[in-house]
């Protein structure tokens, strides 16, 4: 599931798109990016027009570490992908997404999140409290992280 990218988070996104960026579970086929895609498996055989430069492979192999090290981008970007965030808490996605940041040697990594794929109490905690607390820039109801 991918969910939808306002007009104000496109243009912020394209700000840091490189040839040398790496897109992940995000839904390629909705983006006309001359970049790398990795797409989940499941996917491969799915009616959907994908880019020739996507790769599918398992998030949970060996294989997609290996893919990511090999592919070594400049910028990681996971763009509201439903997939990816899967209703956790923000703290296993940030650790997530510091793991990613160690795998491409340290470039960007950037990720956008839907505030419905993220598990908090919203009565203890508002999404502009968690913005500022993990240092996200909030844009509507999405969170812009940038490792």
């Amino acid at each position: 599931m991918v969910y939808p990218v306002s007009d104000e988070l496109w243009e912020l996104i394209q700000k840091d798109v490189s040839k040398d960026c790496l897109m992940l579970f995000s839904g390629s086929w909705r983006y006309e990016l001359d970049i790398k895609y990795i797409e989940h498996q499941m996917f491969e055989e799915a009616d959907l027009k994908f880019h020739t430069n996507t790769i599918f492979v398992d998030p949970n192999s060996d294989i997609f570490k290996y893919a990511i090290r090999q592919i070594k981008p400049k910028t990681l970007a996971i763009i509201q992908s439903g997939l990816f965030f899967r209703y956790r808490n923000i703290e296993d996605i940030m650790l997530d997404l510091r793991e990613f940041k160690e795998l491409i040697g340290g470039g960007k990594v950037l990720a956008t999140v839907p505030q419905e794929r993220i598990d908090f109490n919203r009565l203890k905690m508002s999404l502009e409290q968690m913005s500022e607390n993990i240092g996200a820039i909030l844009l509507g109801n999405d969170l812009v992280i940038e490792l």
